[in-house]
């Protein structure tokens, strides 16, 4: 396993999960107007929405802009993120507790695991400090 990978993968997710914790966290909602995003109701009410207004998210002028806005609100960023740290976790598990270099099973696990870390890793390509050597 490649402890640079990990690290640079751990890394991505806390600014992940800090951007939609800046974000409110919450879950987001189209209006009866069509351009505007608001904080769903139930977050307002149960006070989880402290950024200090009503809970009016964005105006958007496209409707796929706001459809995608709404797809990718804080609370499923946070779920995406949770869900992503856990298959990390199992991934390093895995090989630190189970692998045995003799093991033909593991021998063959092995990459496949180092290949699905990469693949995760390709979503912050884009990033300066994404390596080209992670592409799967």
């Amino acid at each position: 396993m490649t402890d640079e990978l990990i690290a640079f993968l751990r890394a991505r997710l806390a600014e992940d999960e800090q951007t939609a914790r800046d974000a409110g966290g919450v879950p987001w909602e189209g209006t009866d107007n069509a351009q505007w995003i608001h904080v769903r109701p139930e977050a307002i009410r149960n006070e989880t929405w402290r950024l200090g207004h009503l809970g009016h998210v964005a105006t958007v002028e496209h409707n796929h802009d706001r459809s995608h806005i709404l797809r990718y609100d804080p609370a499923r960023v946070l779920r995406d993120v949770e869900a992503k740290r856990r298959i990390i976790d199992a991934a390093v598990a895995t090989w630190n507790n189970s692998c045995d270099p003799t093991d033909e099973f593991w021998v063959g696990l092995a990459p496949m695991m180092k290949s699905m870390l990469k693949h995760l890793a390709t979503v912050w390509s884009d990033h300066p400090d994404f390596d080209e050597g992670w592409r799967p």
